[in-house]
């Protein structure tokens, strides 16, 4: 291929090729190489590693970096472009380095690669003692990884262990974090956890915002899911001096439940029906009220109310961990009258639908307890299970894979 050809077809101009062919031009910029790579059909990871080794000072290298990553690079060498720009410069302006990649970590839109760079920033903070930064990579990596649904329980682990060195993180940081994770350890079941999260948050936040009500409104819910339902009724208290109106409707809610606990069954009945209406989470209201009509007997207004449950609920429509448990929950206490009624089929199809749910967001205690309820229906309707192969199968591996990773159910 001619010079004029390679030209027209990068864009380069002739001269600036005919330099760079010489070997006259000692410092060509990136951008250049990336073009005539193309143009040549020379695989940018080849013509990148060749270039670093080359031009290895820290502005080339962090030049490489921001070229690279909006193309796709591969992960392990963006890392190593990113691990070589805060090595060259660690003796003397290694912090002004970090701050600099964190930036563009923080400007990346593409998550994988976003979260390569805290990692490199983590390391190499870690590494070198450079406390704060480390605090805010770590920060970042958590909260990119909290994301992903299928790994709730281990990002939760990987999530408690930046609390020591949440302290060097600033305050608002700091009541992010806490509040993250306190949501985090709601969603899988982790109440006491949860509790104490939001203990940091309440102690660190001194506005009547918005991320204070959500901390007390959690904390309210845990005491109450710990049957502590004093604790619980003494943070609706204080939740009750908040004006905001997404709130209300959730504090009358818990209240509502609270009185069933405290008062009586059949005012949070008449409580409770009201609020299917108004109430954002109405699964969760109508597994209450399930919940209470089947301790009062009442089958016809079981009845009703499944009659009605898809004017309220759309199984389909969510992936958020705390709603598909909540469904899960409904599911399970479904099964529960199935069972009282003999009607096993129903029963066994409910929760089944309950225990899987579980499982895909990680709350390996409610499904451990749905299992029980599996096992012990099994001996008193073993011809009912014939059509659920395929569920007891997925019932089976998630045991095995449980024992395996020291899971104490088997």
């Amino acid at each position: 291929m001619t010079l004029p050809q390679v030209s027209d077809l990068s864009g380069i101009p002739e001269g600036t090729l005919n330099l760079i062919e010489s070997g006259e031009s000692t410092a060509p910029e990136f951008r250049s190489f990336l073009a005539i790579a193309s143009t040549l059909h020379i695989p940018i990871e080849e013509i990148t590693e060749s270039y670093i080794e080359v031009e290895g000072g820290p502005e080339s290298l962090f030049t490489v970096l921001k070229e690279s990553i909006p193309r796709s690079l591969p992960i392990p060498l963006i890392m190593k472009i990113a691990t070589n720009f805060l090595a060259i410069n660690q003796r003397e302006t290694s912090e002004e380095s970090v701050e600099r990649l964190y930036a563009l970590a923080t400007e990346t839109q593409e998550i994988p690669r976003k979260l390569a760079l805290f990692k490199v920033i983590s390391q190499f903070t870690d590494d070198h003692s450079i406390r704060p930064s480390l605090a805010k990579s770590l920060l970042q990596s958590y909260l990119i990884e909290r994301g992903d649904l299928r790994r709730l329980g281990d990002t939760y682990e990987y999530g408690r262990s930046i609390q020591y060195h949440a302290k060097f993180l600033p305050v608002d940081d700091q009541i992010v974090y806490y509040y993250k994770i306190g949501v985090h350890a709601y969603h899988l079941g982790k109440y006491e956890e949860c509790i104490q999260h939001c203990k940091e948050v309440l102690t660190l936040d001194y506005s009547e915002g918005t991320t204070k009500a959500e901390a007390l409104l959690l904390s309210a819910s845990s005491y109450f899911l710990l049957g502590l339902f004093d604790s619980a009724e003494k943070y609706v208290r204080t939740l009750k001096k908040f004006n905001f109106p997404w709130l209300n409707d959730q504090v009358g809610y818990l209240q509502a439940k609270i009185d069933s606990k405290k008062i009586s069954i059949d005012l949070a009945i008449l409580q409770l029906e009201e609020f299917l209406d108004k109430h954002p989470h109405k699964v969760v209201v109508m597994y209450d009220l399930l919940d209470l009509y089947l301790k009062q007997h009442d089958v016809d207004a079981i009845e009703r109310l499944i009659k009605h449950e898809k004017d309220f609920i759309d199984f389909t429509s969510t992936n958020h961990p705390l709603l598909i448990s909540e469904h899960a929950d409904y599911f399970s206490k479904k099964s529960e009258y199935y069972f009282t009624i003999n009607k096993p089929e129903q029963a066994f199809h409910n929760l089944f639908k309950s225990i899987i749910m579980f499982i895909s967001v990680d709350r390996h205690r409610e499904a451990s307890k749905s299992i029980g309820m599996l096992l012990s229906a099994m001996s008193r309707f073993p011809n009912a299970l014939h059509s659920f192969e395929k569920e007891f199968h997925q019932v089976i591996e998630y045991l095995q894979n449980n024992n395996n990773k020291g899971g104490a159910f088997i």
